[in-house]
């Protein structure tokens, strides 16, 4: 039997599994862990302690199969967080998060500056606090000296490669992520790193998804039980590689992953600029494709902050049940409550980074039940808002939408899928894979291996849909109107979010 594992770096835990040739995972192992906080609004974490959690996920993954069978390992992580290397391969200082939010200034520098016009011209993609650029410019001005100890930086599954096998590059994939690369022609912009005060020097050699790349080294292979010299592919991105789980290979599909954040791709066989600068746009693993890529910043961690707030007193087990049941509760529309999730700011398509989350429309006749339904059907809203980017770009490009493929949490939970597929108007397709980010880094490593000759084959072969959701048409009248009334209510409130910014700024919260 031909094994691939697949490791998936995410925001919150790293995930392991061993894959076989028909995309079914044979074995599984996670490791949970927290960012730290050292000031209000500021989120980093030590490298390291990803490399440790990572070696030990994966060791009990391998001591559950026969390591022979293993072909080769691929990765994936959090992308656009800047992992900032000396010159002796060491991390210069803990990698920020990319919720961080002390890189607003830099941010709002760009902008002043006028930057942002030629890094989108480039790149297809809008400037959001997220991008890698920002924590490099963060540490220019506040770290200098950690500033001029950069010898490379890279991404965050880059690292864990690097650790694996001693190589320092990224793909394309997470490349076109940083704001630094050409993503029509996939090569580093020398213009705008120098334009920014960052050296080109410093940006790493480019390889495709499925390139092997290196090798387990000797000391890894003694810790974790893999044959030394195990072929490492480059790897993807873990927004790109979840949609490569999903079998988004082709014009007119959408795939959507709900988990701490909701993030929406689309295949494209051209370049795509949005002309509102609605959309980030990365090389796909594919050659010659991209994904045009939408996102939230807070789906699943919204509906995780309210479990938490308002269940706190349940069992961690026992919060999720509740939620889901009160909201059961609570017809369509939830009786006239609308949830704004922007806990975190908001990524597509506004980039406000002062936008904060609201309930609105509360009267003394509500109770728990509607709140807990606003929050589902107020992320629902936002991936809408998102969704529509995707339809709007793709329908000019004469590659309508004929496929919808959802996953992560959302997809455990029939009654908040079903308000999706609802508000989307669309049907769903859900996939046999539950982790999917494991899933397109399996498959990239099955393609680099030889064992599928390219990702539309790897794709036909490892991703299996095993059911839809349809949506109801009883409810399209009550969605249709719920959606218009939330984007008017963002829109109305944008003046508060100013106003509120400024007095959170003087008083602190």
């Amino acid at each position: 039997m031909a094994v691939f594992i697949g490791i998936d770096l995410g925001t919150s835990s790293v995930k392991c599994a061993a894959i076989d040739e028909r995309g079914r995972q044979v074995a599984q192992a996670e490791r949970t862990y927290d960012f730290d906080s050292p000031r209000a609004g500021w989120l980093e974490i030590h490298p390291d302690k990803w490399w440790t959690f990572t070696r030990d996920a994966l060791a009990e993954v391998v001591s559950q199969i026969d390591a022979n069978d293993v072909k080769a390992v691929g990765l994936c992580g959090v992308m656009m967080m800047a992992v900032m290397l000396d010159e002796q391969g060491n991390p210069v200082r803990p990698t920020l998060s990319w919720l961080d939010q002390r890189v607003l200034p830099q941010l709002e520098w760009i902008k002043r500056n006028g930057y942002d016009e030629p890094m989108y011209a480039a790149t297809g993609t809008a400037l959001s606090p997220s991008q890698t650029v920002l924590p490099l410019l963060w540490v220019r001005e506040n770290e200098p000296d950690n500033f001029k100890r950069i010898h490379r930086v890279i991404l965050s599954k880059d690292y864990l490669r690097y650790r694996l096998t001693g190589d320092i590059r990224t793909d394309f994939t997470d490349a076109s992520a940083t704001l630094m690369l050409d993503n029509r022609s996939g090569a580093w912009n020398h213009e705008v790193a120098e334009l920014l005060g960052i050296p080109p020097a410093i940006l790493p050699e480019l390889a495709s998804s499925a390139l092997p790349v290196g090798g387990i080294t000797a000391a890894v292979a003694t810790e974790i039980g893999l044959p030394a010299g195990t072929p490492v592919v480059a790897g993807s991105g873990d927004g790109v590689s979840t949609i490569l789980g999903l079998g988004i290979i082709r014009p007119g599909q959408v795939g959507i992953t709900v988990g701490t954040a909701g993030v929406l791709m689309s295949t494209s066989p051209a370049f795509v600029a949005d002309e509102q600068q609605r959309c980030l746009l990365f090389k796909h693993p594919m050659p010659d494709q991209w994904y045009l890529a939408t996102a939230t910043n807070t789906s699943g961690e919204a509906a995780r902050w309210y479990a938490h707030a308002v269940y706190g007193e349940l069992d961690e087990s026992e919060r999720y049940a509740r939620f889901m049941s009160d909201a059961a509760e609570s017809p369509p529309g939830a009786r006239g409550v609308l949830f704004l999730p922007y806990l975190a700011g908001s990524r597509s398509p506004y980039y406000n980074a002062q936008a904060r989350g609201s309930f609105f429309g509360l009267s003394l006749n509500h109770k728990l039940p509607d709140l807990a339904r606003a929050v589902l059907e107020g992320v629902a809203y936002e991936l809408k808002d998102c969704f529509d980017v995707h339809q709007e770009n793709l329908e000019r490009e004469h590659t309508p939408v004929d496929e919808v493929r959802i996953s992560g949490g959302i997809v455990r939970n029939p009654l908040w899928i079903q308000i999706l597929a609802d508000i989307l108007e669309l049907d769903l397709d859900v996939p046999q894979a539950t982790e999917l980010g494991v899933l397109g880094a399996a498959m990239n490593a099955a393609v680099g291996a030889g064992y599928y000759r390219d990702h539309a084959q790897a794709a036909e072969q490892m991703s299996t849909i095993v059911k839809t959701i349809h949506p109801n048409s009883d409810n399209h009248g009550v969605y249709a109107e719920g959606y218009a009334l939330f984007k008017e209510s963002y829109r109305a409130s944008l003046t508060l979010y100013q106003h509120l910014s400024e007095f959170v700024g003087r008083w602190g919260g």
